[in-house]
């Protein structure tokens, strides 16, 4: 099955749960995404060494350079 391209406001959707301290079952449930695909978000943005705040005010273009995976 392909990858579907995944919507920029559910990357924030998603660190945002995490920063609040959910489980990625949780988040899987919440926000019909993967717990694989969750956990790859996850390492990006701990790899970031950026906030949830300043994350949430990356513009969707430099939101989707930093966790979108390319030739996957």
């Amino acid at each position: 099955m392909a990858n579907k391209p995944i919507n920029m406001s559910k990357i924030r959707q998603v660190l945002r749960l995490y920063t609040q301290g959910r489980s990625k079952l949780q988040i899987a449930f919440h926000t019909g995404v993967s717990r694989n695909t969750l956990k790859k978000y996850i390492k990006e943005f701990l790899k970031s060494k950026l906030s949830y705040e300043e994350i949430n005010e990356l513009s969707d273009k430099d939101l989707e350079d930093l966790f979108v995976f390319k030739n996957e």
